[in-house]
C-alpha cells in the first residue's frame, strides 16, 4: 500500500502515471489522517510504510509525517521520490536511517529534461547517501524506443548503488488506452534487453515493476540469456491491485485505474481493501486475453489472467 502525502509535484513528466490524480486541486494528508493509516497498517501486519505523491517531500509536514512512522513501530520507511529535495530534507532521511530502515526509489530522469542543476543535486543527494544507511535504487521509465538510459548507470557506478528498477510507462491517457499493445510493447523490447544487458556488465541488479512486456514477444535465445543472467526481469508479471491512498483516504486499486474510488476508513486490514478491488475491478477482466497468443500461455491458462497493465483492457 502507498499513502499519498499530496498530490503535486516539482516536475511535469508527460509519462507520469499519476497525471489525473495531479489535475486535482491541490490537497495535503492531513497529520490525524495519517497517524489512522499507521494503526490501519499495524492492524495489517505490515511493516513498511510506503511515501508517495506527487513529491512526497514537498509536504509541509514531511518530516514530522516520517517521525511519526518511525515512532510507530513501523520497520521500514520507502520513498517515491524525483530526487528534487532540499539538502536539509536529504541530512534529514540520513538521520532517520539510524534509528529505522529508510529507502528510497530516485526515478531519475534525463538531465536534458529535468537541467543541470536539478541533476547536480540529485547527484549530490547520492553522494551523501554512500555514507548512510539509507537503501537507494534508481528507476527508469521507458517511454520512448530512443531513451537513452547511460547517464543512470553512470550514476548507480558512481555511486555504488546496485538496485535498478525499470518499467514500460503504463497507458495514463483514454487515447493510450486503445494503443495496439502487442506493437507497442514490440517497439520497446530492444530498449529494454539492451538496458538489462548493460546493467548486468556492470554488475548492477535490474529488475522490473510493473508493466512488464509479455514474455511471448522476446525470442529464445534473448529469453534464455534472461532466464540465466537476470531472472527478475523475466517473472510473469500480471497485474494486481497496489492500493493507493490518496491524501483525502480514497483508496485506488492503481493509479491507472483510479475512477472507482472507495473510503479507506470502511475497511478493517489492507487485506481486505485488496480482496473489495479484485472482486469488484480485477474481475471483470478474468478469462480476458490481452491478444489472442494470451490463450495458448500457461500463464493465462493457470491464472486465467494476461500480462502488462490491466488499463490497456480498458480501452478494448
Amino acid at each position: 500500500m502507498n499513502i499519498l502525502l499530496n498530490n503535486y509535484c516539482n516536475l511535469n513528466c508527460d509519462y507520469c502515471f499519476a497525471n489525473k490524480v495531479r489535475e486535482e486541486h491541490k490537497q495535503n494528508m492531513k497529520l490525524e489522517d495519517f497517524k489512522w493509516l499507521l494503526d490501519f497498517l499495524a492492524r495489517s501486519r505490515d511493516g513498511n510504510v510506503r511515501l508517495i505523491g506527487g513529491e512526497p517531500t514537498l509536504h509541509p509536514q514531511f518530516k514530522e509525517f516520517a517521525i511519526e512512522a518511525a515512532m510507530s513501530g513501523a520497520k521500514h520507511i520507502h520513498i517515491f521520490s524525483n530526487g528534487i529535495f532540499s539538502p536539509q530534507i536529504g541530512y534529514f532521511l540520513m538521520c532517520l536511517s539510524s534509528r529505522v530502515g529508510v529507502s528510497t526509489l530516485l526515478n531519475f530522469n534525463h538531465p536534458d529534461i529535468i537541467g543541470p542543476e536539478k541533476t547536480q543535486l540529485i547527484h549530490a543527494h547520492l553522494h551523501e547517501f554512500k555514507s548512510s544507511n539509507v537503501e537507494v535504487t534508481l528507476g527508469i521509465n521507458f517511454y520512448k524506443e530512443d531513451q537513452d538510459y547511460s547517464y543512470l548507470l553512470e550514476a548507480a557506478k558512481t555511486n555504488g548503488i546496485k538496485n535498478l528498477r525499470w518499467t514500460v510507462v503504463v497507458p495514463n491517457t483514454a487515447e493510450k488506452k486503445q494503443t495496439n499493445v502487442r506493437s507497442y510493447f514490440a517497439t520497446f523490447i530492444p530498449l529494454i534487453t539492451n538496458f538489462i544487458r548493460d546493467s548486468c556488465n556492470l554488475g548492477l541488479v535490474p529488475h522490473v515493476d510493473c508493466n512488464n512486456f509479455p514474455l511471448c514477444l522476446l525470442d529464445d535465445t534473448t529469453l534464455r540469456w534472461l532466464c540465466l543472467v537476470a531472472s527478475d526481469n523475466v517473472r510473469v508479471s500480471v497485474c494486481s491491485p497496489v492500493i493507493d491512498v490518496l491524501p483525502t483516504m480514497e483508496a485506488i486499486r492503481c493509479f491507472c485505474m483510479d475512477d472507482y474510488r472507495v473510503n479507506i476508513k470502511d475497511f478493517h486490514s489492507l487485506q481486505d481493501v485488496v480482496k473489495h478491488f479484485e472482486s469488484t475491478v480485477d474481475a471483470k477482466y478474468m478469462g480476458q486475453p490481452l491478444f489472442d497468443a494470451c490463450t495458448e500461455c500457461a500463464s493465462f491458462q493457470l491464472r486465467n489472467k494476461s500480462c502488462a497493465c490491466l488499463a490497456y483492457k480498458e480501452g478494448m
